[in-house]
């Protein structure tokens, strides 16, 4: 594909510019990350393992062990 100053780009053109789908993945993070923070510890590894079934991205596994980090640390710390 060329662009408009006759040089190859080897990106995948897009349709429009959609916020919303480039900020999701942010979003989710934080929503997750919040749920653990409240020790809804199996509520959040379930979201994450949804992430996972869909997409395996090495976001999301660094996601699962971050939860699954806080969630020993609270049962370490004695708070469940």
């Amino acid at each position: 594909m060329t662009n408009r100053f006759g040089g190859v780009e080897f990106r995948e053109e897009q349709d429009g510019f959609n916020t919303a789908e480039n900020l999701r993945p942010y979003v989710r993070e934080i929503y997750i990350k919040a749920i653990a923070k409240q020790g809804k510890f199996d509520q959040a590894v379930k979201m994450v393992d949804n992430l996972l079934k869909k997409n395996s991205d090495w976001h999301d596994q660094h996601l699962k062990g971050w939860v699954l980090q806080k969630r020993q640390a609270g049962r370490r710390s004695g708070h469940l």
